[in-house]
């Protein structure tokens, strides 16, 4: 069974329960009636989620499929007739989707939507939010706003090993134990496949589809496929984007000592890139007085594509209370202003700047804490020394264990450096940086030595700001070590190697050498001294800056 396990500073709701293990499916369902709100990660690793096989997912219908299934629009619609186009409108409701093999829900507020509108007719461009299908559900008209959804529909195809798999928009219901969602059968035997819904000025809206019933993804037995929708409610956006004015020069800043953004200066007003969009159409202004610097909220940025939503600038304050730090929506942010520095500081430490998925409560893909930016000037510098916030064991049915540690991003006199110019190594009980072979590393395209401080491969290497999770297949040592290094200002210059013990020699009450390690060998299994480790098991021996040794045996693939 392949690791599925993140540490809590990484987590993304989901299980390695299967679906057979209703517990964690109905904690979820029901938390869903609550309308659950995930972070900015987890929707961020929502909208990265490949749909690669569905049929590699366990059908998650509680009951046994059902066999009386007529869909209702013989093909595929891929094209919506020529009618009134209603792109990019704003999308609300709460969405099922599988990841992982777990159902996970959220609500989203801000969501990007599109539809057609022809005179008997609405085409709905994917129905499900969280999963593209890049096709159309059709809603016919009933008269005075109101239409239907007669489903089921096709809606999604699949070639998956030389076969083609077709899956339907059907209308499914909660079961009694609200572990699953299933075919809603009627007193008479008949099976409801209609969903309803009305047009009210510019605002379309479901009006059957509260908790206990949802569009769900199905194949042809209406069994279900994770995916599915209920409060689905859409209008159009009335709202436009600040643009920066011809001609503005563009600065980097750094916000808060841990990015780089876009800043713009331009008379009185100073305009700033929207940091968790990477373009420059995304921009919020604030007015400047002196020695000060008005941002008023809330600021429409337009759509964040990574995570598929729209988004707006918000002022916002911080406080405590025995739940944890929770945030608040305010109309201004005034920070101090110093314009020979070109810096930027608030004023109170609650003080935020929030970049939210909603106008009408918080939901943030990012906040920035006692916001800070300041001009920015690369040149040589030591970055400060990373540390370690996890090492797990290594679990020997599994055949790997991980590590989890921060990466700062300021230098050792506490300057920001450039994340996008620093890279990490690991070490295992030897200052030889590890290769990270593709045997092992499967979804690498190639070894790698030198990690590069954004890179994730979304299986064995993650990584959320500046925590970052790395998977290990060593099965024996001491330590392991990290150290990062930095080229800035045309130099490169790297960090101490920080090491951290193996837990199983704690556990077992070993002492570790902690001394410098003198030189690395390596042996074949009949002792003969080899130069690298070919293929297959080998031996390796460290001897230390005492005089200490210590031999392992490892596997080279």
């Amino acid at each position: 069974m392949k690791k599925i396990t993140l540490v809590a500073a990484l987590a993304v709701f989901f299980s390695t329960s299967t679906f057979a293990q209703q517990a964690p499916f109905t904690q979820k369902l029901t938390a869903a009636k609550g309308n659950t709100v995930m972070t900015a990660d987890q929707l961020k690793a929502k909208q990265d989620f490949k749909v690669s096989s569905l049929r590699n997912k366990v059908r998650v219908n509680g009951a046994a499929p059902l066999k009386d299934f007529t869909p209702t629009v013989d093909t595929l619609i891929t094209t919506a007739p020529a009618g009134e186009v209603h792109d990019n409108v704003i999308r609300s409701g709460t969405g099922y989707y599988s990841l992982y093999g777990y159902v996970l829900s959220s609500t989203g507020y801000a969501l990007t939507g599109n539809y057609v509108k022809t005179d008997d007719a609405i085409y709905l461009k994917d129905p499900f939010t969280y999963l593209s299908t890049d096709s159309y559900l059709k809603l016919d008209a009933e008269g005075d706003g109101k239409y239907v959804a007669h489903l089921p529909q096709p809606i999604y195809n699949e070639e998956y090993e030389g076969t083609t798999y077709h899956y339907y928009a059907s209308k499914l219901k909660v079961n009694d134990e609200h572990t699953s969602y299933t075919a809603d059968t009627l007193s008479d035997g008949s099976i409801d496949q209609d969903v309803h819904f009305e047009l009210v000025g510019d605002t379309l809206k479901s009006t059957d589809l509260p908790f206990e019933n949802i569009i769900g993804l199905t194949d042809d037995t209406y069994a279900w496929y994770g995916y599915g929708d209920y409060d689905i409610a859409m209008y159009d956006n009335p709202y436009t984007t600040t643009s920066l004015p011809a001609g503005v020069a563009v600065e980097r800043w750094a916000l808060n000592r841990s990015q780089l953004v876009n800043v713009a200066i331009d008379g009185n007003e100073i305009y700033i890139n929207d940091p968790t969009a990477n373009n420059n159409r995304n921009w919020f202004k604030g007015t400047i007085e002196g020695d000060k610097v008005t941002f008023k909220g809330p600021q429409y940025l337009g759509v964040n594509e990574d995570y598929a939503t729209h988004v707006f600038f918000f002022p916002g304050t911080s406080s405590w209370d025995d739940q944890g730090k929770l945030y608040a929506l305010s109309d201004e942010l005034v920070m101090n202003y110093d314009p020979e520095a070109k810096k930027l500081t608030a004023q109170d430490t609650t003080d935020a700047m929030i970049i939210n998925g909603a106008l009408d409560r918080v939901y943030y893909l990012s906040v920035y804490d006692n916001p800070e930016l300041a001009f920015f000037v690369e040149k040589a510098a030591t970055p400060a020394d990373p540390y370690f916030t996890q090492v797990s064991e290594y679990n020997t049915d599994y055949g790997y264990g991980y590590i989890v540690f921060f990466i700062p991003t300021v230098d050792v006199d506490g300057n920001f450096i450039e994340p996008s110019k620093i890279y990490y190594n690991i070490y295992f009980d030897s200052e030889t940086p590890e290769t990270l072979s593709t045997d092992d590393y499967t979804s690498l395209g190639q070894d790698m030595t030198d990690i590069p401080f954004y890179f994730s491969d979304g299986w064995d290497i993650y990584l959320q700001g500046s925590i970052h999770q790395l998977y290990y297949y060593v099965a024996e040592y001491d330590q392991v070590g990290v150290s990062t290094t930095y080229t800035g200002g045309g130099e490169s210059h790297r960090s101490n190697i920080v090491w951290a013990e193996n837990p199983e020699n704690a556990i077992k009450g070993v002492t570790t050498n902690n001394g410098a390690v003198e030189s690395v060998k390596y042996f074949d299994l009949s002792g003969r001294q080899i130069s690298a480790p070919a293929q297959g098991l080998y031996l390796k021996e460290v001897t230390y800056a005492d005089g200490t040794t210590k031999t392992v045996k490892r596997l080279a693939k």
